[in-house]
């Protein structure tokens, strides 16, 4: 949890308009640990639409799959973009 109360204040100097602060929270999400319950749902649905679990496939298959999902953020010109937007927005 202190990972996620982490990503929040940092969410928060984003929003305030520090863009450098999108690789501290990059740098963050990575240290996320996979949740129980989605590895369970991923598991299960995986299994059940016949595609293979990343664990069958190896021993560290699921831990390379976790990072690659953690490494999934939306791009800097985006944050960039909505903070200039959200900036705009509250100079009127």
């Amino acid at each position: 949890m202190e990972v996620a109360k982490r990503i929040r204040n940092l969410q928060k100097e984003l929003d305030a308009g520090d863009i450098r602060i999108l690789y501290e929270i990059r740098s963050t999400v990575l240290q996320l640990a996979s949740p129980p319950q989605l590895v369970q749902e991923l598991r299960s649905k995986m299994l059940g639409s016949g595609m293979p679990w990343p664990d069958d496939e190896g021993e560290h298959r699921w831990e390379q799959a976790w990072l690659a999902i953690k490494k999934i953020l939306p791009s800097p010109p985006h944050h960039i973009s909505r903070v200039r937007e959200q900036r705009h927005q509250r100079m009127d």
